[in-house]
Formats: structure tokens, sequence, C-alpha cells
């Protein structure tokens, strides 16, 4: 149905934005798109056409327009997709491997094993690492990971997801319920984020990486810990100012990046009781208290990087 439309990224003519609505418009035929676009300028309006009010821009006011889904509109492509494409050589690329290498004074050097490791590398039960970062990957179809049995360490950086659900219904269906590492940093999040409050009994992950994710926020970072249970977090180049939150909850974390954003105190520790290293480089930090890194019950810091601060003594 085009009603699942909303809330997917969308690319066309250079442009990227993300769907609000999906619908009629009073005074035309068919249906439109309602789309907030990532690009300053490139929308007319907030939503409203005649009086009424469609949709409502989230990231930049009066940054919207509708628009007819066209066949030239990039909705990206599914997880299993990506990797087919990315891991997975057809019988032309095969042709193409090189049976010889040039070895320069020692001649030419043979070249065997290709065809090996393309068969092997197809086998997706045997895959412990899945890169498909920038494959404009949106989600998962159901049922499509089950063959990623070994699975450790997923990276989905710079791709099209939008919606914290898509995340879980990729982790919930791979089999083995624990990641070592997921980095889904530097996505078109839609905020607010529907995170649920309580962990999630199917699946953990040990460290997550959401660098590059401005439009995320300190408390988005902390119902994402309480969900997944990592105890590393990586969350630089963000745009971060604050890691003040009204939630009271401890969090096992015992490793916290947060290099290169826009914080002027540290964060506080009573809420990181396990934390061990702590990087907060550059950052417009200008000062800490002895007393605020000091081991205590609420402290076990051991590292604390402040390379590039405004720390003057």
């Amino acid at each position: 149905m085009e009603t699942e439309l909303i809330g997917r990224w969308l690319t066309i003519d250079g442009h990227s934005g993300i769907v609000r609505y999906v619908g009629p418009v009073a005074g035309t035929t068919g249906t439109w798109l309602g789309v907030e676009w990532a690009t300053s300028g490139r929308g007319k309006h907030n939503g409203t056409k005649d009086n009424h009010q469609y949709f409502i821009c989230k990231r930049q006011q009066n940054n919207g327009s509708f628009i007819r889904n066209i066949q030239r509109i990039n909705w990206g492509q599914t997880l299993l997709s990506a990797a087919h494409y990315r891991y997975i050589a057809d019988s032309n690329e095969l042709e193409c491997y090189p049976k010889t290498i040039d070895g320069n004074r020692r001649g030419k050097i043979e070249a065997v094993g290709f065809d090996k490791v393309a068969r092997y590398q197809a086998d997706f039960s045997h895959m412990e690492v899945l890169g498909l970062d920038m494959l404009q990957v949106y989600g998962a179809a159901p049922n499509e990971l089950a063959a990623f049995l070994n699975l450790h360490t997923l990276s989905l950086a710079g791709n099209f997801l939008t919606q914290w659900q898509t995340v879980e219904d990729i982790l919930n269906q791979l089999p083995n319920g624990h990641l070592s590492t997921l980095d889904i940093s530097a996505n078109p999040w839609d905020m607010p984020l529907d995170i649920p409050p309580e962990p999630n009994a199917r699946f953990s992950v040990g460290w997550m990486k959401i660098n590059n994710s401005p439009s995320l926020t300190w408390a988005d970072a902390c119902r994402m810990a309480v969900r997944l249970g990592f105890r590393s977090l990586s969350f630089g180049w963000s745009e971060l100012v604050t890691t003040d939150t009204t939630a009271t909850t401890t969090l096992a974390l015992e490793e916290l990046h947060l290099e290169h954003n826009q914080l002027t105190k540290l964060p506080s520790l009573e809420c990181l009781p396990q934390l061990k290293y702590l990087d907060i480089s550059s950052n417009p930090i200008d000062q800490i208290t002895a007393a605020s890194v000091q081991p205590s019950k609420h402290c076990r810091l051991e590292t604390l990087n402040i390379r590039g601060t405004q720390i003057a003594s």
C-alpha cells in the first residue's frame, strides 16, 4: 500500500527528502506524495495547500512540496538486495577475474582461487562481518535474513534508515540474537525516534555506533542503550550540545566516545557507574573539576581523552 511510504527516504534528481503524506490533494486527481526536503530551499510550503494542512515539516519550515510517485524516484533497496550486490559475483564477473597477475620483474604470477573465494562469499551462512555502507538500504523485507547464521558485525552507515522500528525489524530477523558491533551512523533519522523503554528480550548489541547523527539526542542514545544493552557507544561528530536528560536511568556503558561535538561540560558520571573509558576530545570544554572524575561508587573512570578541548590546566 502507498501509505506504507510515509516516513520513507527518497532521492530524485539529486535531491533527498522524507515522505510526510500520501493521498489526494483537493482540486487535483490521483495520489500525491507530500515530501519534506533535506535540501534547503527545495520546498515551497509547510505542507499546506489552499488553507488545508496535509503535513508538517519537522526539519525545516516551508521546505515541503507535493510530487507524484513517478518511476525515477529512488526508494533504495532492502538489506538482502544490497548484500547480493556487494558480495555475490555473477557469471560475467567470474569470467573477468584475472588468470595471471603482473609480477613486474618476476614476470606473470598465476592467480588462483578467486572462484573459490566468490563461491564461499556467496554463502551468507559463513559471513561474520557484513558491511553495507552507502548502499541506500531502507530496511529488510520479512524473513530475508535467516541465512546470516554467524553474523557478529553489521554496518549500515550512510543509508536510507529513518525509523527505529526498522532497526529492530532487522535485528529480530538475525538468528543468533546478538551483534558485537552495529553501525547505523549517518542515517536520515526521522524525529522523534519511537524507542520502547524496556530492554529487547530478543536481541542485544555490544558496541553501538551512531556517529554523524545530528538529529539524534543524548536521550535517544540513552534509550538505545537501555533497549539493546550495549556496553560501548560511539556518538561523535553529531553536533551534540548537552548530555543532560530528565531520565534517571543508570546505563551499563563501559566505553563512551563523544569526540568532535559541541559539549561544554563533562557528562554526569553518576548515571554511568561502570564507565571506564571516556573520549570527549575536540569539544569546547574548558574546565573539569577533580572531584567529578575521582574514583568512587559512582565513578570507575580509568581513561579520559581531553585532546583538542579548551582545558588550560
